[in-house]
């Protein structure tokens, strides 16, 4: 960051949040990533023996959430498991996948977005599971913000980015389901944030929207 001029999109109206980071989202699906693949292929990338992190995502991310739900007994969790198996969509067309994109890794300066902050999560990977990420972050965003209403911001957002680009609805909920599991087995990993009881229910709430099984660990 310090090597970047702007400030974080978060400093911006709320507005200007959920607008700017829609834009930024759908520019960065929209970029071909066959050059990428094609110099991934040429460094020996898909020869490797971890092939999920640029081929099969979504069966090494089920995979090794399967083998924690089992590892630490948490049997709350294996309906909605279940469901996310049965349910799981064919693979469509791949995009740049950043993983953790929301406003405070983004920055701006006069108005437009500057840069793109951290890219540990880095994937070719299917669109909608990345907005889907983006939707799930907004209920982790209460949080840290507490004093901010961050669901029309998420609506928004969302409404913006599908003016720019399409992407399947059904596959983005699906997705959603997948990040809400996600999200209690981060807290089970230790990252306590995700175990704040608003987050939580946030968490149950939209994973029964989405798949109509109500999950609880009591």
């Amino acid at each position: 960051m310090a090597f970047i001029p702007g400030k974080l999109l978060m400093d911006c109206s709320l507005e200007r949040v959920s607008g700017l980071l829609a834009q930024a989202h759908s520019w960065l699906h929209n970029i071909d990533t066959e050059p990428i693949m094609k110099k991934l292929t040429e460094q020996g990338f898909f020869a490797r023996a971890d092939k999920g992190l640029y081929w099969n995502d979504l069966t090494s991310l089920l995979d090794s959430s399967d083998q924690q739900i089992t590892l630490h007994n948490l049997e709350w969790l294996k309906p909605g498991f279940q469901w996310l198996k049965t349910h799981r969509p064919k693979h469509g067309k791949r995009a740049i996948y950043h993983g953790d994109f929301h406003p405070l890794n983004i920055l701006v300066e006069q108005g437009e977005i500057s840069a793109v902050l951290d890219w540990s999560s880095f994937k070719l990977w299917e669109p909608e599971s990345d907005v889907a990420n983006t939707l799930n972050r907004f209920c982790l965003m209460p949080a840290i913000f507490p004093q901010i209403d961050w669901d029309p911001v998420g609506v928004q957002y969302f409404d913006r980015y599908l003016q720019e680009r399409s992407l399947d609805p059904v596959k983005v909920e699906y997705y959603e389901a997948v990040w809400c599991i996600r999200g209690f087995l981060l807290y089970d990993m230790g990252f306590e944030v995700w175990g704040r009881p608003e987050i939580q229910e946030r968490l149950v709430k939209r994973f029964r929207e989405v798949t109509n099984i109500k999950l609880s660990s009591s």
